[in-house]
Formats: structure tokens, C-alpha cells, sequence
């Protein structure tokens, strides 16, 4: 086989190539050009991955760390950003990015700082959101920790979730995150406590904490919302304690609660009946208070050393972790006190004639405030002093008349309480002696009058000529 030859451009003269010398010579061309492309991207891709040879993690531990939070309550996040790597991070940011659009509005950050390792600068961020913060290196090895601290809302609904995103990047690495969700679950502490103001009165002193049978006590209630969430449907009950009747019930200070609670809880009593006190709010905020005042009468025929307990309840729709503490009752010993007078005047216009009869008004009154009991007087007949008659007395009416020629009877009941009346027994006529009258009870404010009938056995004007004692 013959090869046919040419001179190629570019050979020295004399110098000739075949066809397949040409062809060999292309193809070892492009072979080359492969391999030069295959070196530039191994170069290339090394120095990718020497660029990105650092490693970084981060965590965000959240305090509570059981997923959930009260509403109204704090959040701790303790983030942690580590270079695991043997490479320096370099141009590292830290992005903390709380919530949605729509729970912004349940939680906000009340506080932010960095507590170790290298500082990160352009620490920033509203209460809102998000946090941010730079480095320009974090070394090999190293890590910086931060604190922040989110401030949930204490009206915050049941279910709602808080979302925490933390993320870092690096020129030289690859972006991490660590998300956290914390369920909302409401818990309020509403709390009831109560005192009794001391019972004063001019006529008599009474004992620090008790009452006193016939007058009123004033019993100061306060609740309080101790958190950490809104407390919803708040309701105070009280009812009238035993022995008592209600007088009043007023708000003197916080928010407004509706009097009384309405349904199912009942119309605040008449006054002087018996019931229950009640009051409602909606929604009372974590801290609030509520200042109310309670009037009671105690019934004026309470026994002595029986004692008046007031205990007001106060309850919530929300989860309340502490029981407790919803109702506070007030004990008091009651005290007796009575103003028990006598009077008795006598019919001065009376002319006193030998013979015949005039009376002798006595009143017998409780002004209180308690009632009296086992009531015993007594009433003699009076002496008239007439120094020339040394034996000289007043006598009662015993099988006697009246002006009219009736019957008189020596006590006549006038009106009021009834006593039990005993008249004396007497010598031989003229009689004369000490009556008495008894009687059970002796209600405060109630009296009796009783008329008593005396005569003088000798012509005179007791007037003028006599002294009674």
C-alpha cells in the first residue's frame, strides 16, 4: 500500500506526514485539553472545600423545657454557637427570629445579651424581632453563648405557640438552625383575702376582732390576680354569714366589676335579709386587685360567745395551680352589750289626799345593742320624811278602789314587754314593801311601762312635804 504524502504548513521542506500522522497528532491535541480541564476543576474544587472547611452548630435551649409556657410568663432561651471544625468561621451572624406575624403580638423580648466568647457586634433587634449579631471570625474550637429572654403576653389565648428560630452563617460554612415551639397553656393565681374592721362605740369597749350582737361589721374583701396569666371570668361570692343580715356591698378600688356577679349567681339580698354578695369581671390582668367592702348586721339576740365567720370565694375560668388560696373565712367571737335603764316619776300634780291613790310611772328600756336577758328590777314603796311623824309611810293598794268606787289593782301593765309582776307580801295594813318583775328577754331597743299605785295614810301634799328614796 502506497501512502501518499504532502507537505504540511508548518514542516521544514522536505519533510512530509501521511494522513494518519495527522490524525494521531488531533487526537493527542484534545486529550491534553481534557486533562487541563479535569486539573483547573480539581484545583478549583479543592479550594472550594478549603474555603469551607469550617463547621459551626448552634442550640437554643429554652427555660421552661417541657414545650409548654403560661401566658403571661417568661421564656429563657440559652443559644450556644460553636466552631466544631478545625477551620476559622470567618464573617459569622446570628439571626434569633421569634414567632409569626400573628403571636408577635403575644410575646416580645425584654431582654438580650452575650455572655461568652468573642465578641459579636451590631447586636440588634427590636422587641419584635428578630435579633441579630456579627463576628468577623470565630475560631477554631471556640463558642459564644447568649441569654434572651421573651415576655409572654398574660392575655395570651390557650394553644397559642411561640416559635424561636435560631440560624448562623459563615462565609466558610454551612448554615445551621435550631427551632423551638412552646405551647401556650393560661395558669392564674387568683387569691381572695379578707379582714373584719374593729367594732368601736362610745357607751362600751369591745375586744380587737370580735363583734357585737346588734350592731354592724365591716368585713374588707380584696382579690388579686397572682399570675402569671390573665385570669378570665372572675367571680366573687359571699354569702351572709349566720346570725346576720346584710346591710351592704360596694367596690371601693380597681377594675370594674359588674354588682352583682349575675347569672346564676342571685340580686344582692334586701337589706336586713339574708343572701349572697357576688361580683365579675371578664378578664382581671396578672397583678390586679379588686378592693370591696362588706356590711353585716348581727342580730342583736346572738348569743354571748357564739361566734360570726364571713368567708368569701373568689373562682376563675382559667387553670388556677393554686386552690388554697380562693377563699379566706373570718371568725369573730361575739360580744353581749346592753344599756338597760330604769326610770320611775311620779304623778307630781297629784293632790295627795289621805285616803286615796296616785301612781308611780316606771320605765324599764334596753337601748342595746344587744338584747338583754334574765331582766330582773325590783320597786319599793317609797318613805315619806316628815320629822314630827317618825313611822310615817307610803302604802300600796291592797283591796282598794278607785275615784270611781272600781277595783285597784297596787301595779297596773301600761305597755311594752310584759314582766312578770310579784307584790310583797306586807305587814298588817297599811301594806307597804318591795315589788319585783322578771322577764326572759328584754329585745334591744324595746321597753315596758308600768304604773304603781301608793296612797299616804294621812291628809297630805306629797308634794310639798315628802322625800322619796
Amino acid at each position: 500500500m502506497r501512502f501518499l504524502s504532502r507537505r504540511q504548513p508548518g514542516l521544514a521542506t522536505g519533510v512530509r506526514t501521511s494522513r494518519n500522522d495527522a490524525g494521531r497528532v488531533g487526537a493527542t491535541t484534545r486529550r491534553g485539553a481534557a486533562v487541563l480541564r479535569q486539573a483547573i476543576q480539581h484545583v478549583e474544587g479543592l479550594e472550594e472545600r478549603r474555603l469551607m472547611a469550617a463547621q459551626l452548630t448552634v442550640v437554643a435551649t429554652p427555660t421552661p423545657n417541657t414545650g409548654t409556657a403560661n401566658a403571661g410568663a417568661l421564656i429563657t432561651y440559652d443559644v450556644t454557637v460553636r466552631n466544631v471544625s478545625s477551620e476559622d468561621a470567618t464573617n459569622v451572624t446570628l439571626t434569633d427570629a421569634f414567632s409569626t406575624a400573628a403571636e408577635l403580638n403575644r410575646a416580645h423580648v425584654v431582654f438580650a445579651q452575650q455572655n461568652t466568647g468573642p465578641n459579636f457586634s451590631n447586636f440588634t433587634g427590636g422587641p419584635a424581632g428578630p435579633i441579630t449579631a456579627t463576628v468577623g471570625r470565630l475560631n477554631a474550637a471556640l463558642s459564644a453563648t447568649f441569654t434572651i429572654i421573651l415576655q409572654t403576653d398574660d392575655t395570651t389565648a390557650d394553644g397559642t405557640i411561640v416559635s424561636n428560630t435560631v440560624s448562623v452563617t459563615a462565609d466558610n460554612a454551612t448554615p445551621v438552625q435550631d427551632q423551638d415551639d412552646i405551647t401556650i397553656t393560661p395558669r392564674a393565681d387568683v387569691q381572695v383575702f379578707a379582714t373584719m374592721a374593729d367594732v368601736t362605740d362610745p357607751r362600751f369597749s369591745v375586744p380587737a376582732g370580735s363583734v357585737v350582737a346588734g350592731l354592724n361589721t365591716t368585713y374588707t374583701i380584696t382579690v388579686r390576680n397572682g399570675g402569671p396569666s390573665a385570669a378570665r371570668n372572675v367571680v366573687l361570692t359571699d354569702i351572709i354569714p349566720s346570725n346576720t343580715s346584710f346591710v351592704s356591698f360596694t367596690q371601693v378600688s380597681g377594675p370594674t366589676f359588674a354588682i352583682p356577679a349575675g347569672a346564676p349567681q342571685p340580686a344582692l339580698p334586701n337589706v336586713g335579709e339574708s343572701g349572697t354578695a357576688s361580683a365579675s369581671i371578664d378578664t382581671l390582668l396578672q397583678n390586679q386587685e379588686a378592693v370591696f367592702t362588706l356590711v353585716v348586721k348581727v342580730a342583736s339576740n346572738t348569743p354571748d360567745a357564739a361566734n360570726i365567720t364571713d368567708t368569701p370565694v373568689v373562682t376563675t375560668a382559667t387553670n388556677d395551680p393554686v386552690l388554697g388560696n380562693d377563699s379566706f373565712p373570718v371568725t369573730s367571737p361575739v360580744e353581749i352589750r346592753t344599756d338597760v335603764r330604769i326610770t320611775s316619776s311620779v304623778d307630781s300634780l297629784t293632790q295627795n289626799i289621805e285616803g286615796t291613790f296616785f301612781p308611780y310611772t316606771v320605765n324599764i328600756i334596753n337601748a342595746g345593742p344587744s338584747d338583754a336577758q334574765s331582766i330582773n328590777f325590783t320597786w319599793a314603796t317609797p318613805n315619806l320624811t316628815v320629822p314630827s311623824v317618825p313611822d310615817y309611810r307610803v302604802y300600796y293598794a291592797k283591796n282598794a278602789v278607785d275615784a270611781n268606787g272600781d277595783p285597784l289593782a297596787p301595779v297596773k301593765y301600761v305597755t311594752g314587754v310584759q314582766f312578770n309582776i310579784s307584790i310583797p307580801a306586807s305587814p298588817p295594813p297599811p301594806p307597804f314593801g318591795t315589788f319585783g318583775g322578771t322577764v326572759t328577754t328584754l329585745p334591744a331597743g324595746a321597753g315596758s311601762v308600768y304604773q304603781f299605785f301608793v296612797g299616804s295614810p294621812h291628809q297630805q301634799d306629797t308634794t310639798q312635804h315628802s322625800t322619796i328614796s
